[in-house]
């Protein structure tokens, strides 16, 4: 976690972030009561939002995940129109940390 921490303040300090463009799959999980879309590229790990945010999401609509250039944290998700959604990531499995970190 610390490493994380780290490399977050190196990214906001260079004010570096990378944005990718992609399509929203949206979905509810009522089992976690989760508002969820699908984390582009990245298998088993998803975009958690708020009910009000996942309501002004049209499926498939283009969205902007923007994160930093060393750490892998989200920032936050951009509308084509420039509106920000406050976003987290989210993944149903216990394995995310590698091994060897805290």
């Amino acid at each position: 976690m610390r490493t994380d921490v780290i490399e977050l303040k190196k990214d906001i300090r260079n004010n570096k972030c990378k944005k990718l463009a992609f399509q929203a799959h949206k979905f509810y999980h009522a089992l976690v009561n989760k508002y969820l879309l699908d984390y582009p590229g990245k298998e088993h790990m998803y975009i958690e939002v708020s009910p009000d945010d996942f309501n002004i999401i049209g499926d498939s609509e283009t969205l902007y995940l923007i994160t930093p250039i060393i750490s892998s944290e989200i920032i936050c998700l951009q509308k084509e129109n420039g509106e920000i959604i406050r976003a987290f990531d989210f993944s149903f499995r216990n394995d995310r940390i590698p091994k060897g970190k805290p």
